[in-house]
C-alpha cells in the first residue's frame, strides 16, 4: 500500500486534496500501520472520545455557575475527580470533597 501511495501521489498536483491526504498518511505512517503488529491497537480513537465526553461536558457546564471564580474552580476541581476516576484512582484517599459540598460551596461564595 505504501508504495501505490507514493507512486500515485507524484501524479497529483501539490494543492490536490487527494495529494494532501496521502501526505497526511505517509507523514505517519508509523502509527498507521502499528495495528499490524499489536491487535491490541484500535483503528479509531472513539472509544477515548466516549471516555472524555463527560469530562468536557461537565466543566462547561460548571463555567455558568452564579459567581465567574467559583465556576472556574469548580470545574477545575470536576477535572481532577474524573480524571482520578478514570485512573481508578480513590476518590477518598485524595481527600476531595463530593459532588454536594462542592455544590454548596459554589453558591455560598
Amino acid at each position: 500500500m505504501k508504495a501505490w501511495l507514493l507512486a500515485n501521489r507524484a501524479k497529483l498536483s501539490a494543492k490536490a486534496p487527494t495529494e494532501q491526504a496521502i501526505d497526511y498518511m505517509l507523514k505517519r505512517w508509523s502509527a498507521f500501520i502499528l495495528f499490524l503488529d499489536d491487535g491490541r491497537v484500535c483503528l479509531s480513537n472513539n472509544a477515548a472520545e466516549r471516555a472524555i465526553r463527560p469530562i468536557a461536558v461537565g466543566r462547561r457546564n460548571w463555567t455558568f455557575a452564579a459567581l465567574e471564580a467559583a465556576g472556574h474552580q469548580t470545574a477545575a476541581l470536576y477535572t481532577l475527580i474524573e480524571t482520578a476516576l478514570s485512573s481508578t484512582v480513590s476518590i477518598r484517599k485524595l481527600g476531595l470533597p463530593t459532588s454536594s459540598a462542592v455544590s454548596t460551596q459554589a453558591i455560598s461564595s
